[in-house]
């Protein structure tokens, strides 16, 4: 009875959603311009304040909202209509549509043209809805953490939590001596101490039970229903304080759940479930160095201003960090909903390191690379332009020229460390998966070097150095 419930449920919500984000395409996809202040959201609130300073920022976080919340409706629809008897498309498929819900509700219906249409007139009509959707969002994050323990294969919390220990063991026993060194410092035990990691797994056995069993959806409608008096009337600065004090720990939870379900059917599974979760590995790859990528030059500038602001304010290349944060980080949900889909809907027929082809990380690398320092020459040089008044015909090929190479060495450095750190993280038999190529190899000698060194060295050297042009 509770499993037909909540399949239809969330198929209703599925629906619902992307009725929203069809009107809302149907009014010309406008942004959110200004809410009225007993239906603005602190959601609402960042987007509107954006939006005075920069409406596109604004309006491309807006629509990335709608597109990831359809995404993730369709992908709820087809897993809750196809997989009826499959107990992680189930799991999974109420996951996205209650999610879907929540995200047009309270985001894309607050848009103008739609909140006399969504939002209703009622307080307690109003309160209503809000509670409904931040129930809904407990229950698919509790669902979400119950479709790993079904997906690729059944397995159990014992096994996870065992797994958790052993990997971070296994981490910290391969890492540098200095981190081994500090471990051990902070414990007060050597690393191999075996009472110490029998109460790690103890305490990691507890924290899974939690986090898969009803106490964590508990938590979470606790947490939701402290927010939810506050939801549309406190001001920013404080939901921020809460949300960072209830909702980061929560996230970090979930994450952590899922970096070991996935590390367990990629080390210990099958060859048909690493493939399934070789795209989810992949898609969180792809985001984690696009986040570390934004994450350098943004220290880098934070660096530079402490040595000179005022050169570095007139660049003004915040806005464009901004950018590369804001795509690195809103992009995530999208990338994991799309993996989840090609994981699940083609059952591992489709090797992601076959399909991506030459489209890895490395790929993927040069690209962000490439793209973020093209924004930052570009807008260095048309600084140099404004400063020194160039003319405008040959001014910006000069200026572009002058920057480019004096950030070349940068570029190449950083371009070298990327490489090094993502090969680093890549699994190996990705690493592998490359390119057959037959070769051959050959080894030469010089007779009678070792004699002809004791009476002339200068001479061995030299027929080394003809041996080794040929």
């Amino acid at each position: 009875m509770i499993e037909k419930i909540s399949r239809w449920s969330a198929i209703a919500c599925s629906v619902a959603a992307l009725a929203i984000f069809a009107a809302w395409l149907g009014f010309g996809a406008p942004p959110i311009e200004s809410v009225s202040a007993e239906l603005a959201t602190p959601i609402t609130n960042f987007l509107t304040k954006f939006g005075k300073k920069s409406p596109l920022f604004s309006h491309a976080a807006l629509f990335l909202a709608a597109i990831t919340g359809a995404a993730a409706a369709v992908l709820g629809l087809i897993l809750l209509i196809r997989g009826a008897k499959n107990i992680a498309a189930q799991l999974l498929g109420a996951s996205m549509g209650w999610t879907a819900f929540f995200v047009a509700y309270q985001i894309v219906a607050a848009t103008p043209p739609l909140q006399s249409y969504c939002l209703p007139s009622s307080d307690a009509l109003r309160v209503s809805l809000d509670a409904t959707s931040f129930a809904l969002l407990a229950f698919s994050t509790h669902s979400f953490l119950q479709f790993w323990l079904h997906y690729p294969r059944p397995t159990t919390v014992e096994e996870h939590a065992a797994f958790h220990t052993l990997n971070d063991q296994r981490e910290l026993t391969n890492s540098s001596q200095g981190i081994r060194k500090a471990f051990a410092w902070a414990i007060k035990k050597p690393i191999q101490d075996e009472a110490y990691w029998a109460k790690h797994r103890n305490l990691d056995l507890k924290i899974t039970r939690f986090g898969l069993g009803r106490g964590f959806l508990v938590t979470l409608l606790v947490c939701f229903a402290i927010i939810l008096p506050m939801w549309r009337h406190a001001p920013l600065t404080t939901y921020a304080g809460v949300a960072f004090q209830i909702i980061i720990p929560g996230l970090f939870l979930v994450g952590a759940f899922v970096s070991v379900a996935i590390k367990i059917h990629r080390i210990l599974g099958t060859e048909q479930e690493r493939r399934k979760v070789e795209w989810i590995y992949t898609a969180g790859m792809i985001n984690f160095v696009a986040f570390q990528l934004m994450l350098l030059p943004t220290i880098l500038i934070f660096l530079l201003m402490l040595v000179a602001p005022p050169w570095i304010e007139r660049l003004n290349l915040l806005p464009i960090l901004g950018w590369g944060f804001f795509l690195s980080i809103a992009t995530a949900p999208l990338f994991l909903i799309v993996a989840l889909g090609l994981s699940i809907l083609y059952r591992g027929t489709l090797d992601p390191r076959l399909v991506l082809g030459k489209f890895t990380l490395w790929g993927v690398l040069g690209m962000l690379l490439t793209f973020g320092f093209v924004l930052i020459e570009r807008a260095v040089a048309l600084k140099v332009v404004q400063w020194f008044e160039l003319p405008p015909e040959t001014g910006a090929i000069a200026a572009g020229a002058m920057v480019a190479a004096t950030f070349q060495p940068i570029r190449k450095q950083a371009e070298k460390w990327s490489e090094t750190w993502v090969a680093k993280l890549m699994p190996a038999t990705l690493i592998a998966a490359g390119a057959r190529k037959e070769g051959a190899v050959v080894v030469t000698d010089i007779s009678g070097y070792a004699a002809i060194s004791a009476r002339d060295e200068s001479s061995a050297l030299v027929a080394s150095a003809l041996v080794q042009k040929e």
